[in-house]
């Protein structure tokens, strides 16, 4: 079952050549405009055996490991907790995330990242395996947070998850009892006022800190729609065209333009490129 997700940007210099090189740009959320994204809550609280585990399993140093044994109330302490307060600005710094959308008549997307309707709405094709939706990439990344396909060692994908509107239900992460993926989880928990977004989220962690290149290339069959906002300038237009037209099967992809009905609603119209573009 293939679903189409759709990304929409303002057409530069920037929207330009992630199309001409087909790729994806995995942003840092600390640049997004909802300034709590992924910011979630931590606790330190911890057992002898969870920090005795905890130790063994990320490898700390033997003697920070037998203090906080020995020394449990210290994880709650004015000291450490001053220590640890930068510590979710820290994880969110390690987060490459890729944000798209159920819907590409979304008025308020349109308006918020489709340039005020001047920009494009581009579609991208995905797969449904395993109960998740995928988008194939072209480049092997060596991060447990995409998908190998195991009947065809060629195809890597990036997982999409819908995003839950929902803070208040986000438990605190500790690290002495959870592991990344709670952090993950906690990536894909928006406040209720940002619903209207219908958002999907690709979440890359380079936990390693590995100056990861946010640059995702993408299997260019997957690119399915280009389309144009109601207020999309013909010298955009023709610009987005000719790129699609030197880097892609142009065949293969369906172009529209956004129009303003009598009841002032989006829809959505294929448009012919060689009216553009002749």
């Amino acid at each position: 079952m293939n679903k189409i997700f759709y990304k929409y940007r303002k057409i530069n210099d920037l929207t330009i050549d992630s199309l001409k090189n087909h790729y994806f740009y995995l942003a840092n959320p600390s640049n997004f405009n909802d300034l709590d994204d992924t910011l979630i809550p931590n606790e330190f609280k911890a057992s002898f055996d969870e920090i005795i585990n905890w130790g063994e399993k990320f490898d700390q140093h033997p003697a920070v490991v037998s203090f906080l044994a020995k020394n449990p109330s210290y994880l709650n302490s004015p000291t450490f907790l001053k220590k640890m307060a930068k510590i979710p600005e820290k994880i969110r710094g390690l987060c490459h995330i890729f944000c798209v959308t159920e819907e590409s008549d979304n008025n308020i997307m349109w308006e918020k990242y489709g340039d005020l309707n001047a920009g494009i709405c581009i579609g991208y094709e995905s797969v449904f395996k395993a109960d998740n939706y995928l988008l194939e990439i072209v480049r092997d990344i060596g991060n447990h947070f995409v998908v190998y396909d195991p009947n065809d060692e060629n195809k890597i994908y990036l997982v999409l998850t819908k995003v839950k509107y929902d803070r208040t239900s986000l438990e605190p992460y500790n690290p002495f009892k959870h592991d990344t993926a709670k952090v993950r989880s906690g990536f894909l928990s928006k406040a209720p006022k940002w619903s209207d977004e219908n958002e999907y989220r690709a979440i890359i962690m380079d936990l390693l800190d590995t100056n990861f290149d946010p640059k995702i290339p993408y299997n260019k069959s997957i690119l399915k729609e280009i389309i144009f906002g109601s207020k999309t300038q013909k010298s955009k237009k023709i610009k987005v065209i000719t790129t699609i037209q030197q880097n892609y099967n142009i065949k293969n992809i369906n172009f529209f333009e956004m129009h303003i009905d009598e009841s002032m609603n989006l829809i959505k119209r294929e448009c012919d490129c060689r009216k553009i573009v002749p």
